[in-house]
């Protein structure tokens, strides 16, 4: 029986994607020792998060994307500027409070930062608007969680659901659970 699990739904999470990055770049970022992370193969990895399991990584296209579920990091100044240093990156993320924060960075430097649904938090501005074309889905009925899925899914050129980021492959052909 398939579990019911969406990472949309999910109650804390944070979502982070860096374009030209391997899974394994965003890991040693994160702060993870790669060598000792274990990874498992898709027929084995849990479909939903587990209990001591910190970080999901996988790649979609040419971004690499890491989910984490407890006490996420993602979202940290240090770690926004290092996965978009040299690139871009997006982190999205939920708190178990409902907070939700999106956040567009590249060379280094947070450009958009602002809270879903809530169109006075925008603080800067990217070349994409993201916040202009979240506010707008949000506007017109959609969550903010999907909104946010929606706009991220036509950036990165890739559909992003629970689906493709369980199926998101490493240089491997595994998906990869890491623990550490």
């Amino acid at each position: 029986m398939p579990n019911p699990w969406q990472w949309e739904k999910a109650e804390q999470f944070c979502l982070s994607l860096s374009l030209d990055r391997t899974p394994e770049e965003i890991i040693d970022i994160y702060g993870a020792d790669v060598e000792k992370a274990r990874r498992l193969p898709l027929n084995t990895a849990p479909s939903s998060p587990a209990q001591g399991v910190t970080l999901r990584a996988g790649s979609l296209g040419r971004w690499a994307f890491c989910m984490e579920f407890d006490n996420p990091i993602g979202c940290t100044e240090r770690i926004m500027r290092d996965l978009s240093e040299r690139t871009e990156s997006i982190t999205l993320l939920r708190t178990a409070k409902a907070l939700k924060t999106f956040h567009y960075a590249a060379n280094g430097k947070v450009h958009e930062w602002f809270e879903p649904g809530y169109p006075p938090s925008v603080r800067g501005r990217s070349r994409y608007n993201f916040a202009r074309k979240v506010h707008a889905l949000t506007s017109a009925g959609a969550d903010t969680i999907t909104a946010c899925s929606q706009v991220i899914s036509l950036h990165i050129g890739q559909e992003l659901t629970t689906e493709t980021l369980e199926a998101g492959s490493l240089r491997s052909g595994e998906v990869g659970w890491f623990a550490y």
